[in-house]
């Protein structure tokens, strides 16, 4: 949800980035990720996983969930605009055909 702090316009500067809204819808498209199954989605490495997942979390987009040693990231819930915009990338972007199967990290 938005916040007094975290305005529409904070929000759609950090979806402004086109890693941070793959991000984001893949988290809506495939629910709870760890570090290295957005490293496979996005072809990228851990650090800049990391670096995009902490600016979606400080616009209150995404959540942690720790288990053991491994982080698990999924979508908050979100407004009714958001979902829309996160539709269209999902299809704009082709992300549901995207060949993926959840591994464990090292």
């Amino acid at each position: 949800m938005i916040t007094k702090n975290i305005g529409i316009a904070d929000i759609l500067k950090v979806l402004a980035d086109e890693t941070n809204l793959k991000m984001l819808s893949f988290l809506k498209l495939r629910g709870e990720l760890c570090v290295c199954d957005l490293q496979n989605l996005l072809s990228t490495n851990q650090p800049n996983v990391s670096r995009h997942l902490k600016e979606l979390m400080n616009v209150n987009l995404v959540t942690v969930r720790q288990d053991g040693k491994w982080h698990y990231y999924a979508i908050k819930e979100i407004p009714s605009f958001l979902e829309e915009i996160l539709k269209v990338a999902i299809q704009e972007y082709d992300l549901e055909s995207v060949k993926f199967e959840s591994q464990k990290c090292d």
